[in-house]
Formats: C-alpha cells, sequence, structure tokens
C-alpha cells in the first residue's frame, strides 16, 4: 500500500476576504471627483454646442475700414465668403495676408472680432508720397518706395517728381516696392527737407549728389546717407541762401556751402 508523501500534500491558498466597509469608503471618497468630472463633461458639451451649434455666433456683420470695397470685386468675394462662418473658425491671420494680397496699396490690415456675430476688418493704406518717373511713365510712389498706382503726365503737383532711379518700366508693378540705391538716397533726402521746404523735384542719377530743388528755385545737392546729420542746420542755413539770391546749396561735405 503506497504511502501518501507530505511533499504531495496540496497546500491550500487563502483568499483574501473582500473589505466591503473598505470599499465603499473608497468609493464614497471618490465619488465626489467623479461627479465633478461628469458635471465638468457635461459642462463642456453644453459650450460646444452653444459655441458652435446655436447659431448665435455666425458671421452675420462685416465692417470695412479704410478702403473701397465696393469697387473691387475680388475683396467683396473674399468679404461674402465670410459670412455664415462661425466667427470663432476665421483664421484672421490667413484672411489679413489675402486682402493685403487683394489690396496693393494696403500697408497693413488687421480683423478684429466683435462679439457675437460681427467682424471688423481695418485696411491701412499707404499714402502717395512721390511721383516717380520711368522714362516718361509716372507712379505714384509711398514713402517706403512701394508703387501704389499709376498717374499721368501730369501727376500731383503737391508731391515732389523723382527722376533717374534707372529702373525699366517693365520691372514695375504695383504694390511691389522697388529696391534700388538712388531711390533710397532720394527718398532720405526727402524725409529730411520735406519738413522744412517744399521740393518740387528730385533728380537721383547719382546716390552721392542727390540733386533737390524747392518750389523756390534753390538747387540743394545732398547724400542720401548723411543727409539726416546735417537737417537740423537748414532752418539757419535756408534763409541766409534765399537772402543772398543763392543758386544752391551744398550738403555733400563736411561744411555746408551756399552757392551764388
Amino acid at each position: 500500500m503506497l504511502k501518501k508523501s507530505k511533499n504531495n500534500k496540496s497546500k491550500k491558498r487563502r483568499v483574501p476576504k473582500l473589505d466591503i466597509k473598505k470599499a465603499f469608503s473608497v468609493t464614497k471618497k471618490m465619488l465626489p471627483v467623479l461627479l465633478s468630472i461628469f458635471v465638468l463633461a457635461l459642462l463642456s458639451i453644453q459650450f460646444y454646442l452653444f459655441i458652435y451649434k446655436s447659431g448665435c455666433f455666425t458671421v452675420t456683420d462685416i465692417e470695412v475700414m479704410g478702403a473701397a470695397v465696393d469697387k473691387n470685386d475680388s475683396i467683396n468675394k473674399l468679404v461674402s465668403q465670410l459670412k455664415g462662418v462661425n466667427i470663432f473658425d476665421v483664421e484672421l491671420s490667413f484672411y489679413s495676408r489675402k486682402f493685403k494680397e487683394l489690396i496693393p496699396e494696403a500697408e497693413n490690415v488687421i480683423i478684429t472680432r466683435k462679439l457675437p456675430n460681427r467682424l471688423v476688418i481695418n485696411i491701412k493704406t499707404r499714402k502717395p508720397y512721390a511721383l516717380l518717373d520711368l522714362n516718361n511713365a509716372r507712379f505714384l510712389i509711398d514713402s517706403s518706395g512701394f508703387i501704389l498706382a499709376g498717374a499721368d503726365d501730369k501727376g500731383d503737383s503737391s508731391i515732389p517728381l523723382i527722376t533717374g532711379i534707372g529702373w525699366k518700366k517693365d520691372n514695375i508693378r504695383v504694390g511691389r516696392q522697388i529696391d534700388s540705391k538712388r531711390l533710397t538716397a532720394a527718398l532720405a533726402c526727402l524725409k529730411g527737407l520735406l519738413p522744412v521746404r517744399k521740393v518740387v523735384r528730385v533728380d537721383a542719377h547719382d546716390p552721392n549728389n542727390i540733386l533737390l530743388y524747392t518750389e523756390d528755385g534753390l538747387e540743394i545737392k545732398a547724400r542720401g546717407d548723411d543727409f539726416d546729420s546735417k537737417v537740423k542746420l537748414l532752418a539757419y542755413v535756408l534763409p541766409e541762401a534765399m537772402e543772398s539770391k543763392a543758386k544752391y546749396v551744398d550738403m555733400r561735405f563736411k561744411d555746408i556751402v551756399i552757392g551764388r
């Protein structure tokens, strides 16, 4: 008869008892947290439905400031695309760039939301600063050298005429900035002189010898790279030059020369 070995005896496993009281206590402590999460989720869903599904924030009114939109079909088309869109879905920077592409004279376009359903598009346009003459074709430019529009032969007598920058007419496009050393020098001299004396014409053939002609017939010779440093002296030099009936004022060198 076989004897059972002690090693063959199966060991009884102890099954842990479920502590109902402890489990209930933990659940009771977690209940406020779970309830808070549920309430937040419910509020988030309600908020989403209110913002995107209620129609309260659908764009119905668009105000455009600073440009004649009614005369531009492309701008009107872009404006119409914004109507009916949820105001929070409008990508402001994207549409700002789109408007600038359609309006060459635009310097900056800022779009703001006016809740609940209104957009305001503020278009800051560049102002004509001078007339640019290129092989008998004239163009309006701003103070930074951006081409604003073409102009007739007479142009605008209230702003100075710039000649001699050497660009071809074929390279000119409305909305483009002219990258020219001659024009940069001419504009630098104009910005310094215009507050002191009205200028009717600028000859920019040589950036180191910019010739500016005032409305009273005085010729001013200057350099664009150091004109700013001598502008303050003009308030004293010009009256003396006009009184002595000088033909020119040379500001290219260290000392200002009055030529008679």
